[in-house]
């Protein structure tokens, strides 16, 4: 819904980031103009503003309704606006199309490549959420404002309350990264807080194949994927910052067919040998996470007639998914780690699908 969305964060210009940000800014501007303002022909929408001021006034002439009614927008809480906090290429990329768009529609910060500013946000539950950017190892495709420069990709840190969330964005990883991580890690822990990780993987990638260990034991540096976390990378950010949930995301096409489960129940399976407890899950449309480290999943079947499946947010060490091999977009579902529920969702799936939809109507 529209109406969720205050914040608009852009990571960098490319354009499966940046692409949806015209969509948006038109459909905000239609709200505003269609569902709230209103018109003269918005006789079929009673509750705006138009439509009650010439409830109000019926003798005024139109002229003078429409005074009233721009009067009445401008002061009008309902009034909806996006913060975009935008990467200097973005708004690069941008720039011209801002220009056109009604300014009372948003607000704008940008990030440069020093930028370490910490942006106080809408608070969550009367807790205040405080976020600030961090740099990314990726390359953009806007140029910098500074001579022979291409302009600065960032992830962003979400501070609130008890919990962090640290996207990482499009990044590449490297072993000189470690001080930088570490350090946000002890930052994070003063007081001690639980983090979610949001982590963009990439592919599969040649350079991973060079895994070799030098009497150090330390990793070659070839073995990093350049512009992404790819799996190694992904394996050290979480071996440095320990969170409690790491959702992957930003899969390559070779992950298709089941990969990205398989990939991420491999690393819950070593990671709990190795003596940790953190819980990875592929991301995909439709997965939702609180600030309390819990995940809406499926967890009963059929709880009465007509509905498909019951959701609940539960603890995200009892979530796992499967993935829906029979369907174009190979839909994740999540649910309550059941075997036994597994199996007769995937059957009510397969059976069901033409009867009553995909299972994601109710998930």
């Amino acid at each position: 819904m529209l109406n969720d969305i205050d914040y608009i964060f852009i990571s960098h210009a490319h354009n499966d980031h940046s692409a949806d940000l015209e969509s948006l800014m038109t459909l905000l501007h239609d709200y505003n103009e269609k569902e709230i303002k209103g018109s003269k022909y918005s006789y079929r929408k009673p509750n705006t503003i138009y439509q009650q001021i010439l409830r109000k006034h019926p003798e005024k002439k139109e002229k003078e309704i429409d005074a009233l009614v721009k009067d009445a927008y401008k002061d009008s809480p309902r009034h909806k606006s996006f913060k975009l906090l935008l990467s200097e290429g973005t708004y690069i990329k941008y720039k011209s199309y801002l220009e056109c768009i009604k300014k009372e529609n948003y607000t704008l910060k940008v990030f440069y490549e020093n930028t370490i500013i910490i942006e106080s946000i809408k608070a969550v539950d009367s807790i205040k959420v405080l976020c600030r950017p961090i740099k990314a190892n990726h390359k953009d495709l806007m140029p910098s404002s500074h001579p022979d420069s291409v302009a600065a990709c960032f992830g962003f840190v979400f501070d609130y309350g008890n919990t962090a969330l640290i996207y990482t964005g499009d990044t590449g990883y490297s072993p000189e990264d470690n001080e930088f991580y570490q350090e946000l890690s002890r930052h994070l822990q003063q007081p001690k807080k639980e983090i979610i990780l949001l982590a963009h993987i990439g592919g599969f990638q040649d350079e991973e194949k060079y895994n070799l260990f030098s009497e150090k034991s330390r990793i070659s540096k070839k073995a990093f994927y350049k512009n992404h976390l790819g799996r190694l990378g992904l394996i050290k950010l979480v071996e440095v910052l320990n969170p409690k949930l790491c959702i992957i995301s930003e899969f390559g096409e070779e992950f298709r067919e089941n990969c990205r489960v398989e990939l991420s129940e491999l690393l819950n399976a070593n990671f709990v040998k190795a003596g940790r407890q953190n819980v990875f899950i592929p991301a995909d449309i439709g997965l939702e996470v609180k600030f309390d480290v819990t995940i809406k999943a499926i967890t009963k079947e059929y709880k009465k007639e007509g509905d498909l499946v019951e959701c609940d947010f539960i603890n995200c060490s009892k979530v796992t998914c499967f993935e829906d091999n029979t369907s174009p977009e190979y839909s994740l579902y999540y649910f309550e780690r059941d075997k036994v529920l597994k199996n007769r969702l995937k059957s009510a799936l397969e059976h069901n699908k033409t009867k009553h939809g995909i299972l994601a109507e109710n998930s």
